[in-house]
């Protein structure tokens, strides 16, 4: 585990996420979503690009593969399954930021 080395590591930076393997699209993600949740939302088309709009992000985990072996062990279903579960499990604490 990483935590067993702790000394060696610390004060490091890695990035974290899941790289090019397990990469999504937001219309991939919207897709995922609503299987995992059964539940549709009307979701409009924006055609235009905004300024702040980032057309790609991939983590560069290469760090983090060469110095702890680390990978991703979920892919992006199962990543979205399990943020559902722990918000269903939490929706008391969670209604007064999501609401009903």
């Amino acid at each position: 585990l990483e935590i067993a080395r702790l000394d060696e590591i610390a004060g490091q930076v890695f990035n974290v996420g899941g790289g090019r393997a397990v990469s999504v699209s937001l219309l991939e993600l919207t897709e995922i979503c609503r299987r995992v949740t059964g539940k549709t939302i009307a979701i409009d088309a924006v055609t235009v690009a905004r300024p702040a709009d980032v057309p790609l992000y991939l983590t560069d985990t290469a760090k983090i593969r060469a110095v702890l072996g680390w990978s991703p062990r979920r892919d992006v279903e199962q990543l979205v399954a399990d943020t559902y579960a722990w918000m269903q499990a939490h929706a008391t604490a969670l209604r007064p930021i999501l609401g009903d």
